[in-house]
């Protein structure tokens, strides 16, 4: 990079900077750039609409609530509407559909809450690979677990959580094996889940032993 600066120019994008070696860093200029709003987001998919001739029935409603569900994530905002165009969903109402990596995280998020046993965290590892084998990344799907077990639990499991995500959230951006640390946090949730679940349990039960059999 040093030896052909006067001739060469790298643009990198990435979407975060927290696993850029500080070589790198020290040599490039960092630029943040904000996510698109969500009217701009909307603007983009009736423009889009439009030349693809389903202008007809993308109204500005559904654009907007595309743009909504999107998380001002542009890319998955057009993927959700070309699933639409595929799938006939574009009649002019406000259904709008969930990438199915999304779905199915959320259906794991459910299993998570619906039983704390080992059994149920070997059939989450599976899932978890399935899900690293279609290339999702880790952090995304870490992200997206933590946002749908938020819609969980009372305010103290909620808090757990928050600092659950903190602390494995780092050891998966510093570590290799992302998917271990991704499944000791499960493990971790569980744990905690089902003693907030059931207060009188958490009396009984060895705190270690259990963790010991959930990993």
């Amino acid at each position: 990079m040093e030896e052909n600066l006067s001739s060469c120019r790298l643009i990198l994008c990435a979407e975060s900077s927290s696993r850029i070696i500080a070589p790198i860093k020290s040599r490039c200029l960092l630029i943040r750039v904000a996510a698109p709003k969500y009217d701009d987001i909307a603007k983009i998919l009736l423009a889009v609409g439009a030349k693809e001739k389903c202008d007809a029935f993308l109204t500005p409603t559904v654009a907007q609530t595309i743009a909504q569900e999107s998380g001002r994530n542009l890319r998955r905002a057009l993927l959700m509407l070309e699933t639409m165009k595929a799938d006939h969903l574009l009649n002019g109402k406000c259904t709008t559909i969930q990438p199915g990596w999304i779905q199915f995280i959320r259906k794991c998020a459910r299993k998570i809450t619906e039983a704390q046993t080992v059994a149920q965290l070997i059939q989450l590892r599976a899932a978890f690979y399935e899900l690293e084998a279609h290339l999702i990344p880790p952090e995304l799907v870490f992200r997206t677990m933590v946002n749908e077990l938020l819609k969980y639990g009372d305010i103290r499991t909620k808090n757990g959580l928050l600092e659950l995500a903190a602390c494995y959230e780092h050891k998966m951006r510093i570590g290799s094996k992302r998917i271990y640390h991704f499944e000791a946090f499960v493990a971790k949730y569980m744990m905690m889940f089902k003693k907030n679940l059931v207060p009188a349990l958490s009396m009984n039960m060895d705190e270690d032993e259990f963790d010991d059999d959930l990993m």
